[in-house]
């Protein structure tokens, strides 16, 4: 189990917290190098016991239990592992005729040591970032509610 030094609040019924992954964040998933639709895949979410993506395809390509060998999970520049990511879910966000965009849900196995670590670090780094983007957030809200700020805008209004 992938532990963290957050008090996270979990919503859903999992063994491990998943989080979102910003689009500035650089981590990567590769299925299959030789296949260009399954290289350098963006994540949607991380947790240490997999991560789902989004992709191109039919159902019936990432059938349940699936399994993609020598997986290439990059955390960032410097830090990559090699795990085995077997499918535990695929459904169809959107379809033109068998075709469409996919969300794939992936469990890793295999993981070498240091894996879970590392993305525990990654998942508290992403979570403590959107805390404080949210702090800061809410913080500018009631700065611009305040007394002052209403009189300001009272005054221009008029």
């Amino acid at each position: 189990m992938c532990s963290s030094d957050l008090a996270i609040v979990r919503l859903q019924r999992r063994e491990n917290y998943r989080i979102s992954v910003p689009a500035r964040r650089s981590v990567r998933l590769t299925l299959n190098p030789e296949h260009p639709g399954l290289r350098n895949l963006k994540l949607a979410d991380l947790s240490c016991g997999g991560a789902s993506i989004t992709l191109s395809g039919t159902l019936d390509e990432y059938p349940t239990g699936k399994v993609f060998e020598h997986a290439q999970l990059s955390l960032d520049e410097d830090t990559e592992f090699i795990v085995d990511a077997r499918v535990r879910h695929a459904s169809a966000l959107r379809m033109s005729g068998l075709v469409g965009e996919l969300r794939i849900g992936l469990q890793f196995t295999n993981t070498p040591p240091g894996f879970e670590p590392a993305v525990a670090r990654l998942v508290n780094e992403i979570a403590l970032d959107l805390s404080r983007l949210r702090k800061r957030s809410e913080e500018h809200t009631s700065e611009l509610q305040s007394p002052m700020y209403l009189v300001c805008r009272l005054l221009l209004e008029k």
